[in-house]
């Protein structure tokens, strides 16, 4: 009987998850950004494209960089060099990542810092 019941209990749960749960993959603090986007897109995030806001505006090294490894998802980049990337999900989710080592003297690429979903910038990368 306790088995049933925990059964049934683990399928509730998983019907009762946050919209879009099932669709974030595992993210984890410093893998590589590449690593990052490619698994978002392989769960159906798509790069929600910044270039429009900023052809209006001079560029930063660091953006010019990113932009040409791609990463047209860049929203913008501070001068500590931390940078967000923002993707979006056919559910209307919005999810922000947040990156560092954005430059093209570290080998290993952007690394991924942390990252939320929607406006209010709850950090769920704990």
């Amino acid at each position: 009987m306790t088995k049933y019941y925990l059964l049934a209990w683990g399928i509730w749960l998983g019907l009762a998850a946050p919209l879009g749960a099932q669709s974030l993959p595992k993210l984890q603090t410093g893998m590589t950004y590449a690593t990052a986007r490619l698994t978002l897109l392989e769960k159906g995030w798509r790069p929600a494209s910044q270039l429009k806001r900023f052809q209006a505006q001079p560029l930063t090294p660091v953006m010019v960089y990113l932009y040409g490894l791609g990463y047209l998802e860049v929203s913008g980049c501070n001068r500590e060099g931390w940078c967000g990337m923002e993707f979006t999900h056919g559910k209307g989710q919005r999810l922000t990542l947040i990156t560092r080592r954005n430059d093209p003297d570290n080998d290993a690429g952007p690394l991924l810092e942390h990252w939320y979903i929607g406006d209010e910038g709850k950090d769920i990368s704990q």
